[in-house]
């Protein structure tokens, strides 16, 4: 579950050219007291297919119930390698062989940096030539 603020939703919307959803969500601490910042549980619009498997830290996984899908390296030092067809104008995107990670472009993580927002962890990706 991925919750983000409003200043990132924002974001998100302002340059990602897939709509993606923002679901309100209210949080109580254990006295009861309501988290006073608007957040928003955070879903896709669509995945991308784009990891090139051959050149990332990603390996094969079996899901009894779904079949195969993909399992990250060794997370933070992971190396990511996307093809540019998969990815071309997003700026936010989600793998559907790695659903439960979020991936995002150097722009979007420079505005996050301008507008100083903390809250990524980062994780080096390229862009395949692709022929």
């Amino acid at each position: 579950m991925t919750l983000f603020s409003a200043k990132v939703k924002a974001l998100i919307e302002n340059m990602d050219p897939v709509q993606h959803h923002f679901i309100p969500v209210e949080i109580k601490r254990k006295n009861g007291r309501l988290v006073e910042q608007e957040l928003f549980l955070f879903k896709f619009g669509s995945f991308v297919d784009g990891v090139v498997i051959e050149q990332s830290d990603v390996y094969k996984k079996l899901d009894r119930e779904t079949g195969e899908f993909w399992g990250l390296g060794s997370s933070i030092s992971a190396k990511f390698v996307w093809r540019a067809s998969a990815i071309n104008g997003r700026h936010i995107w989600g793998d559907k062989y790695l659903s439960n990670d979020i991936f995002c472009s150097d722009e979007f993580m420079a505005e996050l940096d301008r507008q100083e927002i903390r809250a990524f962890n980062r994780v080096k990706s390229y862009v395949a030539t692709e022929h």
